[in-house]
């Protein structure tokens, strides 16, 4: 969220409508700003800097945001010692364009990379007691370099037939591309501080090359519809997920001139791991519910119910989810709202809550769980 582009935020601690989708727990909607006329804005500081533009003309706007943040000189505090090198750098865009009072043409837009280096020199650790105190050093060769990168993407085309009847259709495409990559070798000292007596000497290596893509499409028409007191919202979307996975990781510790473990055929890993996964998966959703006001002589009401569901072709899960809450302004103060709200709520697990890892002597493999279910929670609020 870039708080400079941002127009609007409501927070739904429970009991939110079947049009926010299969969440849990709670809903933050997000409006970004269309400005009525140029605007910027700048900030800059020591862990980083961010610049704002927004523009309009005629039924024509748009808006650009591009942050910078390090959070090197706070990692310096750590007890590891080295060249830290975490950066976070992002650009966000929201385009809209409304020929006519019919049709619009929205556009949202964003851009993300964290990448994290690190070259690790030395370490020291105090522990124990104030009688028995122990150092723990070690010296570090190799280093570690990480990278998070993140293209999302949002088209919206909406046509009002009426004043009353809005149809949308939207497309939409987010990728990530994960890459954790090490070689840190250490040699540590394990020490008693009262005496120098030297209580342990070794050293280890680890190494890791892990890579993860995940591409996911979604398309969806949605529709608005006012009858009378009846403000109708209804939707259909269809969700395409490949991801693909390869992770390659090891571990050699030397203790004491020994390496561990030792079997009777010689020295081995003492961790190992190797995996690789390519899954295709889709969802389907659909939902529709209602608004209904009327005015009583306690003051105005707002009953709103819906009903949402949802298919995994993952695990062949279909989950159906209801949902209601039941609004009051009363007449004997209008700056008051009471509300009480229910439902049944769902959501289904993305790629890493399905991986499993077992570890088995050392050895490490990672499985797929076709059998694993949605969360699940009821609500109750009263607000």
């Amino acid at each position: 969220i870039n708080s400079d582009m941002v127009e609007s935020i409501n927070f739904s601690a429970g009991g939110f409508d079947a049009k926010y989708g299969d969440k849990r727990s709670s809903v933050l909607d997000i409006t970004y700003k269309k400005p009525k006329k140029f605007e910027a804005s700048v900030s800059a500081s020591l862990l980083g800097a961010g610049l704002y533009v927004g523009y309009a003309k005629k039924n024509f706007s748009m808006t650009h945001g591009v942050r910078y943040k390090t959070n090197q000189y706070m990692l310096g505090s750590l007890e590891t010692k080295g060249e830290y090198s975490p950066r976070f750098l992002d650009y966000q865009t929201y385009i809209s364009w409304s020929p006519n009072k019919r049709w619009s043409l929205d556009f949202i837009g964003n851009i993300s990379q964290n990448q994290y280096d690190f070259l690790p020199t030395n370490r020291q650790t105090n522990f124990g007691t104030m009688q028995d105190v122990k150092s723990f050093r070690v010296y570090f060769d190799g280093k570690e370099e990480d990278l998070f990168r993140t293209l999302f993407g949002t088209l919206s085309l909406s046509h009002s037939f009426t004043d009353r009847t809005k149809l949308s259709l939207l497309a939409s495409a987010f990728a990530t591309k994960e890459r954790e990559t090490y070689d840190i070798q250490g040699q540590y000292w394990l020490d008693e501080t009262n005496t120098t007596e030297q209580l342990g000497v070794g050293t280890y290596m680890e190494h890791a090359r892990n890579y993860l893509n995940a591409d996911v499409q979604s398309y969806s028409l949605t529709g608005q519809h006012r009858i009378q007191r009846h403000a109708i919202q209804w939707g259909l979307e269809l969700k395409a997920e490949r991801i693909k996975e390869k992770l390659r990781e090891w571990e050699m510790r030397d203790s004491a001139g020994y390496s561990l473990p030792q079997v009777p055929n010689g020295p081995e890993l003492i961790y190992s791991l190797s995996s690789k996964n390519d899954i295709n998966s889709n969802r389907l959703s659909i939902y529709a519910q209602d608004s209904y006001k009327f005015q009583s002589g306690a003051g105005l009401f707002t009953l709103t119910a819906g009903l949402r569901g949802s298919y995994w072709s993952w695990n062949k899960e279909f989950i159906v989810s209801p949902r209601a809450s039941l609004a009051l302004i009363p007449n004997f103060n209008e700056k008051f709202t009471f509300r009480v709200a229910t439902g049944l709520y769902y959501q289904a697990p993305f790629y890493k809550e399905f991986r499993d890892t077992t570890m088995v002597d050392g050895v490490a493999s990672v499985s797929l769980n076709k059998n694993i279910k949605s969360q699940r929670s009821i609500h109750f609020v009263i607000g």
